[in-house]
């Protein structure tokens, strides 16, 4: 398991390096981010615990109960201070790992939308990560240390400015638990000067491209011969 500290700047540029959720996660169906449906009071993020995290007013005095397997309150735990990490999980182990941190008692925000699919003419309604693989974690090392047990996370980044985190967080629960209408941006466009910030291509400058719906950057070698390009991730890129 993989853990480094990484910028509040660079918090953004991972999670908007994300594919949109509903894409990642019901490519088969048509699948629209919809308004809840008639009647439904069912607006409470389940993936946030507890319930107090993103609320400036909590302290660590809060306590909260821990639902078992059944269903039953299995536990009773005192929120303890903690910082927050960006936690990369494994391929659609986003929930799967938010229930396993619940029943372990270690604090995390996953941001999920509501969303509407249609199969063979039925709809149903569902909850989908707004960024798939990644949730945010608010814990200790020890409780950090639980949650890579789970068996479920690619790497854990400890995020810099945990005040700034803090506020970006309540205020994107806000807009959701809102039916705000959201879309998720691509930070990195054709035509932008980057230059590469870590790896072994550390240093190393270029243009962004795109081909066949991936991010390239282009090294001009000579403007009589063009240049080459490589395939990058958007996490690892600083605009000039």
């Amino acid at each position: 398991m993989v853990t480094r500290v990484i910028s509040d700047r660079e918090v953004q540029m991972l999670i908007e390096s994300s594919p949109p959720a509903a894409s990642g996660h019901l490519a088969s169906s048509d699948v629209s981010v919809s308004r809840h449906p008639p009647g439904s009071m069912e607006t409470k993020n389940p993936y946030l615990f507890p319930d107090g995290l993103l609320n400036s007013l909590s302290t660590s005095d809060e306590t909260s109960e821990v639902a078992g397997p059944s269903g039953n309150c299995a536990a009773v735990v005192r929120a303890e201070p903690g910082q927050w990490f960006l936690v990369h999980t494994k391929p659609r182990q986003e929930k799967k790992l938010a229930e396993e941190l619940r029943k372990l008692g270690v604090p995390h925000y996953l941001p999920v939308t509501h969303c509407k699919s249609v199969t063979r003419g039925r709809s149903r309604y569902a909850w989908l990560p707004l960024f798939p693989s990644y949730l945010f974690l608010k814990a200790t090392n020890e409780q950090r240390l639980l949650a890579l047990k789970t068996n479920r996370i690619v790497a854990t980044h400890l995020v810099v400015d945990q005040e700034s985190l803090d506020r970006n967080l309540s205020d994107l629960a806000d807009l959701i638990e809102k039916d705000v209408p959201l879309r998720i941006e691509e930070r990195l466009v054709a035509g932008q000067e980057v230059e590469i910030i870590a790896g072994l291509l550390k240093g190393k400058r270029g243009t962004v491209i795109k081909r066949g719906g991936k991010t390239r950057l282009f090294l001009m070698i000579a403007e009589i011969l063009g240049g080459v390009s490589l395939e990058i991730e958007q996490h690892y890129v600083n605009l000039l």
